[in-house]
């Protein structure tokens, strides 16, 4: 893929906005689609590949642990950020292991947020250049 394409998952309007003007700062020209429920991962993963899925723990219409293990077996090579109110201290190890590739908490700052998914980002490859 040329340009990063990423999925932002998340039930709050306010947060995938958000989500996506860090992203475009970041990476301009890249391709962005929005969800608000697990049901819209699973339509929009079905037919694109994603460099990275930013996907929140809860949301409608499906689950967190289903939505992942779909992700990961028709696109393993997409990354996956949980992107969660829950602390990570306490919670990144059991999504972590349960197959997500980066937990971050909600209330990080804007840098923070910038640097996780730069750091995402990089894991599958692209480079922005």
């Amino acid at each position: 893929m040329a340009t990063p394409h990423i999925l932002i998952a998340d039930d709050h309007s306010i947060v995938r906005l958000g989500i996506s003007l860090i992203i475009q700062k970041q990476y301009p020209k890249a391709i962005i689609r929005q969800t608000d429920n697990y049901q819209g991962v699973l339509d929009m993963v079905a037919k694109e590949d994603f460099h990275l899925i930013v996907l929140d723990i809860k949301m409608p219409n499906g689950s967190f642990q289903k939505t992942l293990n779909f992700i990961k077996k028709k696109r393993c090579e997409t990354k996956v950020l949980v992107f969660s109110t829950l602390e990570e201290e306490l919670y990144a190890a059991k999504y972590l292991k349960a197959g997500a590739d980066g937990f971050l908490q909600r209330q990080v700052s804007e840098e923070s947020v910038r640097t996780e998914l730069e750091k995402m980002i990089r894991k599958t490859g692209y480079t922005n250049s």
